[in-house]
């Protein structure tokens, strides 16, 4: 008995040494009459970063974000006593005013578009704090295009299961219907046949205009959707039958990746795209939020507001937002180049390679789905996996109903992510 007390005592001393914030607990829900002492604000914080490393640990695998790099850390950590806002647009800015984190935005994004191929005067954008904000942009964007080339159509957003809940998100906000299409059981993407077949079908029903979010890595399985082959047939079917298309990239998830895997990975080039979303925090080893959206810049004129107190106007959703995300993506892709993102993809896609050899020699009854030059993949069972094996690894899945073009089957689907870390 008292060696067990011994034990007891001895894991309570190490829990409130690693959470020292429990030994003065007060009613956190309260809004406190007196501020705290900062020697209870310190332990507090400490606490919570010590939960928060926990946290993570758990995670392992199942965790999207990536690790934030020294560089960009720094970067936050000079800035932030500062609390740059970069307010508005900085293309309406001129060339002598532009400075500071505004100045940075725009040599991020001018430098994101030559990346992606696209034309420094056709293509614009801005820095979001996320691919969730930028599908919500490209929603509100598309609809208002849709609604004056086709002030007498009906709009729709054609979605299907693996599509990002944001999309959806954003759709309900801008108040477009959503009509769920299958995908292939093969390719775990959209089947460019069906979603011809889908538009047409839907044309014949009475709609006119399409919302059409595009994916480069579904969350669930890091899959690309043939965004080339997709976009061919929305453009032939405009010109047949004249409905009209607006079609947008959610990149997420491998539009920091296929860059430096794919040659001639060049999607602002691609006739038909309009807009395409990206994630620093994801894959760019930015902390959140740093996002970007990137759009055609004719496309501006739907959405652009005037600011009565600043003379300039605003096409963004937030508004007012900090400089430091933008003057961290720049400071990386400054820092790394396309050669350093080269080596650093490299070596984490020998890590997922490795641990896919793993999981095949254990002989578990599973699909094992991996794009070739993506950083995630996907478990898929039947029945869940078991307890040992998932906290072995750090991941998660619920049971979900997924539609395929051929069928319906409930299936766990387990997402794997190997985030790049220096």
């Amino acid at each position: 008995m008292k060696r067990t007390g011994i034990k007891i005592l001895f894991w309570k001393l190490l829990d409130y040494l690693e959470y020292p914030y429990k030994l003065v607990p007060d009613k956190e829900e309260l809004f406190p009459r007196f501020g705290n002492s900062y020697l209870k604000i310190y332990l507090w914080l400490y606490t919570l970063k010590n939960e928060i490393k926990e946290w993570k640990m758990n995670k392992k695998l199942g965790f999207l974000h990536c690790h934030p790099h020294p560089l960009a850390v720094n970067v936050w950590r000079s800035l932030i006593s500062l609390n740059p806002n970069n307010m508005g647009s900085w293309t309406q800015t001129g060339e002598e005013n532009l400075r500071g984190t505004m100045k940075a935005e725009k040599n991020l994004i001018m430098s994101m578009i030559d990346l992606l191929g696209g034309n420094k005067k056709g293509w614009t954008g801005y820095v979001t704090s996320g691919a969730s904000e930028a599908n919500l942009f490209a929603a509100w964007t598309g609809r208002n295009y849709l609604k004056e080339m086709s002030p007498k159509g009906t709009i729709c957003m054609i979605i299907n299961p693996l599509t990002h809940y944001s999309v959806k998100k954003a759709a309900d906000i801008t108040g477009i219907q959503c009509i769920e299409m299958g995908i292939d059981h093969n390719i775990w993407t959209i089947n460019p046949d069906v979603i011809r077949d889908k538009i047409k079908d839907l044309y014949n029903k009475g709609y006119t205009s399409f919302l059409v979010p595009l994916t480069l890595g579904y969350t669930q399985t890091g899959a690309n959707d043939n965004y080339k082959e997709i976009t061919n047939i929305l453009l032939n079917l405009q010109k047949k039958i004249g409905i009209k298309c607006f079609i947008w990239l959610d990149a997420a998830i491998n539009g920091l990746i296929l860059p430096f895997t794919e040659s001639n990975f060049f999607p602002l080039k691609a006739p038909g795209i309009n807009l395409i979303a990206l994630d620093f925090h994801k894959t760019g080893m930015c902390p959140i939020p740093s996002g970007i959206v990137l759009y055609r810049e004719n496309f501006k004129k739907y959405i652009s507001r005037k600011v009565a107190y600043l003379d300039q106007d605003d096409s963004t959703i937030s508004g007012s937002r900090s400089g430091i995300a933008a003057a961290a993506c720049l400071a990386i892709i400054k820092k790394l180049g396309k050669d350093g993102f080269k080596r650093l993809i490299g070596k984490t896609l020998v890590k997922k390679n490795k641990f896919i050899e793993l999981i095949e020699s254990l002989n578990l009854d599973m699909e094992i789905f991996s794009e070739e030059k993506s950083l995630a993949l996907a478990l898929i069972c039947k029945k869940p996996l078991s307890d040992i094996f998932i906290n072995k690894f750090g991941i998660y899945a619920k049971k979900w109903k997924y539609k395929f073009d051929q069928k319906s089957e409930s299936l766990y689907i387990y997402k794997i992510n190997f985030a790049l870390k220096i």
